[in-house]
């Protein structure tokens, strides 16, 4: 996560920056990171995009899962603590 360009936005890359074949990335966030345990069913989480801008507050945490497009079983996921732009 980083500060992105407008205020109140962040920046979120994942590794890799694209899902692999047959999955996609989703997000979700709190104040306490989401869970998303390898193996398990996600769903109802927000597509995500790497490199896209979010709006999300600093502090909040952010987990970004990949998940199979057709069991939405999670194959990979993380987290890390929002930095988003403080503006000024």
């Amino acid at each position: 996560s980083a500060a992105g360009t407008a205020q109140g936005d962040t920046v979120l890359t994942t590794t890799p920056a694209s899902p692999i074949a047959g999955c996609k990335f989703v997000y979700s966030y709190g104040q306490s990171a989401p869970e998303a345990t390898v193996g398990s069913v996600l769903t109802g989480w927000n597509v995500f995009t790497s490199g896209a801008q979010y709006t999300i507050a600093t502090g909040q945490y952010v987990t970004v899962a990949m998940i199979n497009v057709s069991t939405s079983v999670v194959v990979a996921s993380g987290n890390t603590t929002v930095t988003a732009n403080a503006g000024g």
